[in-house]
């Protein structure tokens, strides 16, 4: 369920202000109210198609964070619970929405980005490090460019398929270009410097002393006096 932003306040009215409006609930038409945008043509397919639009929505529980959503709806075609002739997304408000027209071709997409995070997630362990958020945040972008590379490197290299992964005239899918990949890396090489010998450590320069670590005070509490109860009357 969705609501609408609240109506404005009276300056005059006590307690606090409300902040939720008017419901929406999509499988209600009465709440629907008009809708911001519409747009009625044919996706890529050649079937007829309208797109409904409702802007400044928001969650119960984020009335903070606006959204939009919308009713893309098919007038011809299956009507199953795998291919629904209506179908409801969102947007978020505060990125540029995408032209009404766009959307319905740009829902098709979804397929791809799925398995997209599904092969980050399984082949290049995008949610295997426990991390903080800042450390986290620059995994996510080194995750992501090696999912571009291995892209880059589709045409260098020859796929190494497993028996149970189809024929060698389909397009060959990322994780197979990973497999394949150890065989260009050396040759690729890398902008790292070369690594040095061990060694032995030099150990610490004659005459170094190094400073004592800093010590505090130990803080020592006492026991927490009980409450003893009253005595009975006898």
């Amino acid at each position: 369920m969705f609501y609408r932003p609240p109506p404005p306040r009276d300056p005059h009215r006590r307690g606090r202000p409300p902040t939720h409006g008017p419901r929406f609930q999509p499988k209600d038409p009465s709440t629907y109210g008009p809708p911001t945008a519409t747009w009625t043509g044919t996706e890529a397919r050649g079937r007829p198609v309208s797109v409904r639009a409702w802007a400044d929505l928001h969650f119960a529980d984020d009335p903070q964070h606006p959204i939009t959503l919308l009713e893309c709806a098919r007038q011809e075609g299956p009507d199953t619970k795998r291919h629904p002739r209506v179908i409801w997304l969102l947007w978020d408000s505060t990125v540029e929405a995408a032209p009404l027209a766009e959307v319905p071709d740009l829902y098709a997409l979804r397929f791809s980005i799925e398995h997209g995070i599904r092969f980050d997630k399984q082949e290049l362990l995008w949610d295997q490090p426990h991390l903080r958020t800042g450390a986290f945040e620059r995994w996510t972008d080194l995750v992501l460019a090696a999912h571009n590379t291995l892209v880059i490197a589709r045409p260098c290299v020859q796929g190494v398929r497993l028996r149970w992964e189809g024929h060698a005239d389909r397009p060959v899918t990322p994780a197979q270009v990973r497999r394949a990949l150890a065989g260009i890396l050396p040759k690729l090489g890398t902008p790292a410097p070369s690594p040095q010998l061990r060694g032995k450590s030099p150990g610490r320069a004659p005459g170094f002393r190094p400073r004592p670590a800093k010590r505090y005070t130990v803080v020592r509490k006492g026991r927490r006096a009980t409450a003893h109860a009253p005595p009975r009357a006898g």
